[in-house]
């Protein structure tokens, strides 16, 4: 009878304790978040997502359904600002959508996780999938949201409106997505500048898709600015690119390099900030792994010094209960440290790769610039030919025969009748051009290079099934 007393009373005791340290541990779940999202505002990558990596945890140990949903969104927009996309995703999936109305709570406190959730659904069917529609009715279901719960707030509405003209753009809607800019342009101005940009990318890829070249032209230089300001590098590089074409068919060369220089710039500087956020947060992961493992020991010699109280209340039961416990706790310590050990080495490992994954794309780099300088090689060449034969067409020649002069001199004995300009066609495609980009760098139609690419294959015996890159190879490899 005594002893189911003593049972009855470590029980009773234990469930007290268990009730109050949950609500603990739900405030300090809420903080975390607090804490994660005053980083996320500061751009202080690596310390949010420890932030909101324990508030996640600590959320779904707690069974707090808001916490984790706030925390994973909130998560998965550090996955995306450091270049990992798919874990983003991935991420957002684990969650169901939590529609959240803190529409009583001052704006510059609110954490807009409901919007944040839908809209990165609906960039990541735009950008990777390529569900227009998806993308489309994504944005239309944020929108509503955003009317219901913030109708004063009509700046979110605008917004994810001239994101949805970007995906009628891409969808082939052009006719829809002028609707949409039209009407943006005829509503009352907000003053809110990263609107403003936004509206005048969509307005500039309508204008370049429509052929008003110069008007494109001058709104993607206005905007130049305002994508430095706020940081809106994936606007300013697609600017750049279009930039490129416009001077490309005006033959401004100067302002051609001039852009080409500044979107390499900006892609490398996208790939080093993505590569050492990258680096900061698996640090961050391992400084947490290890902060978790010690309040793990923290915890487990809590628990011991309660039993060890509750043994000496209840005597002989509560010390045997105890010896039972200090076994287990020696167990789980064990675990805990070889699992640390492990997490450590794991942790050691994906920074190697990272470092590798970095000289990996440094190499990339080089290899491209090489690739940009045989381009502009012929793009000069091509500005300044007077007689076929002048100084700079000669160089490029000499280009191409250092490429591959095996392969130069195997095609020039086996094919005679190949012209240079076979020759400079098989070169850019040796170095792995698209289409798009020799019509670009040729300054040709893209009927031309079919037609010149059809009449290659014909002088070299190439069947339709055959890749240039194929043959090519085969020939390099052929013996004489």
């Amino acid at each position: 009878m005594h002893k189911i007393s003593y049972i009855v009373l470590l029980l009773l005791l234990t469930s007290l304790f268990s009730c109050g340290n949950n609500t603990s541990r739900e405030k300090e779940v809420k903080a975390m978040v607090e804490k994660g999202v005053k980083e996320f505002d500061a751009d202080s990558v690596p310390s949010a997502f420890n932030s909101f990596l324990r508030a996640r945890t600590m959320a779904q140990q707690c069974n707090l359904a808001q916490e984790e949903f706030e925390s994973t969104v909130y998560l998965a927009l550090l996955f995306e600002k450091i270049g990992r996309a798919d874990s983003a995703y991935n991420l957002l999936k684990t969650v169901p959508f939590l529609r959240i109305d803190d529409s009583d709570i001052p704006p510059k406190e609110r954490h807009y996780s409901s919007q944040y959730y839908l809209r990165q659904l609906a960039l990541y069917a735009f950008k990777a999938e390529l569900d227009y529609k998806k993308s489309y009715d994504l944005y239309q279901q944020c929108i509503g949201l955003e009317k219901l719960i913030y109708p004063n707030d009509t700046v979110f509405v605008y917004t994810d409106m001239a994101n949805q003209a970007e995906v009628l753009i891409h969808a082939g809607k052009i006719k829809e997505a002028w609707e949409i800019i039209n009407y943006l342009e005829n509503t009352p101005q907000l003053p809110y500048e990263i609107y403003k940009s936004q509206l005048r990318f969509v307005k500039g890829l309508l204008l370049f898709k429509s052929g008003n070249f110069d008007q494109a032209y001058a709104l993607f230089m206005e905007d130049q600015e305002f994508c430095d300001k706020y940081n809106m590098r994936e606007n300013q590089i697609t600017e750049l690119e279009l930039l490129c074409q416009i001077d490309s068919m005006h033959d401004n060369l100067n302002s051609y390099i001039a852009h080409t220089k500044r979107r390499q710039a900006l892609s490398e500087q996208i790939q080093g900030s993505e590569t050492n956020y990258q680096i900061a947060t698996l640090q961050g992961q391992n400084k947490l792994f290890i902060e978790k493992e010690a309040n793990q020991r923290q915890r487990i010699v809590f628990w011991l010094s309660g039993s060890l109280l509750i043994c000496v209340i209840i005597s002989l039961l509560g010390f045997l209960y105890f010896i039972n416990k200090s076994s287990k706790a020696r167990q789980l310590l064990m675990a805990s440290e070889k699992e640390r050990l492990n997490s450590e080495l794991a942790l050691k490992k994906m920074e190697m790769e990272l470092i590798e994954l970095k000289m990996h794309k440094k190499q990339e780099q080089l290899d491209k610039a090489n690739q940009d300088n045989l381009a502009l090689s012929l793009q000069v060449a091509e500005i300044h030919d007077d007689n076929k034969r002048n100084p700079h067409l000669i160089a490029f020649e000499q280009q191409i025969r250092a490429i591959g002069p095996k392969l130069y001199q195997k095609l020039s004995k086996s094919f005679p009748l190949l012209t240079s300009n076979d020759f400079r066609l098989i070169s850019l495609l040796q170095v792995g051009m698209s289409n798009n980009e020799i019509i670009a760098l040729l300054n040709i139609s893209s009927e031309s290079l079919k037609k010149n690419k059809y009449r290659l294959r014909k002088k070299l015996g190439i069947s339709k099934e055959q890749s240039f890159i194929d043959f090519l190879e085969d020939v390099k490899n052929s013996t004489d």
